[in-house]
């Protein structure tokens, strides 16, 4: 068997496959509207105001951002999804290849998006920290940063260790573990190279220990929600952690 992905940085391989995007391809396209149409509202951000979507892969949120007369920038490090999503968006949305730990853009925003669990990704939380780091360069005084990040209260509690899923003709077995403070999925697949297999890998960061981090990078948390529709947080039920900060 392959093992395509067995270095610290994994996501930079396993997004850039297209069996990522296969595996993927069912994400919702209406929630994704719903909820960004929520969080502009909520944030108060009018026509013109520059945003940028951190970590885009293939561009949906950026999309909604853009109908709503948003000023979009959007990065990823993989390549495919960048490309992809050019394929996919109108020409406006500015989308560049850049790592989120060390990106260096032109502009400050005055929101920054980092939407479905793209963070907590690297080994070591100093990684992590970079990210924030690079955020709060980025962001113009007062600036909004969004993090939509997992529950790990309720992932740990109901982690489904495992399953078959078939997309596009491929079938794929999905095994799920959590161990030394990350939540890991292992895929396994037979694409053109035969057996493949990737692990995909967050860490378990609970709410108190986000808002520490946060904090520390000087951003005030205002507002902490549970799901899509913006309700409260609920440790043990709620399916997401959204944390709506602001530049102190």
């Amino acid at each position: 068997m392959a093992s395509e992905n067995s270095s610290a940085d994994w996501f930079a391989a396993w997004f850039d496959s297209p069996f990522y995007h296969k595996l993927y391809a069912h994400r919702d396209e209406d929630e994704a509207d719903r909820f960004i149409q929520i969080l502009i509202k909520k944030l108060k951000l009018v026509p013109g105001s520059r945003v940028l979507d951190l970590a885009c892969g293939a561009g949906r949120h950026a999309r909604v951002m853009h109908s709503l007369k948003m000023d979009v920038t959007a990065i990823d490090l993989s390549v495919n999804s960048i490309r992809r999503a050019r394929a996919l968006s109108p020409e406006a949305i500015r989308f560049e290849v850049a790592d989120m730990r060390t990106f260096s853009l032109h502009n400050d925003y005055d929101a920054i998006f980092n939407l479905f669990t793209s963070f907590g990704y690297f080994e070591r939380v100093e990684e992590n920290e970079k990210v924030l780091d690079s955020v709060v360069r980025h962001l113009s005084e007062r600036g909004l940063f969004v993090m939509d990040y997992l529950n790990a209260h309720k992932v740990m509690r109901d982690l489904v260790p495992e399953e078959q899923v078939e997309r596009e003709g491929v079938n794929f077995h999905i095994r799920r573990e959590c161990r030394d403070g990350f939540v890991l999925k292992h895929i396994t697949f037979t694409g053109d190279k035969g057996v493949q297999q990737f692990t995909e890998r967050v860490q378990l960061f609970s709410v108190q220990e986000l808002e520490r981090m946060l904090k520390t990078a000087g951003l005030k948390v205002l507002h902490t929600y549970g799901d899509y529709e913006l309700n409260s947080f609920i440790k043990h039920e709620s399916p997401r952690l959204i944390l709506i900060t602001q530049l102190q």
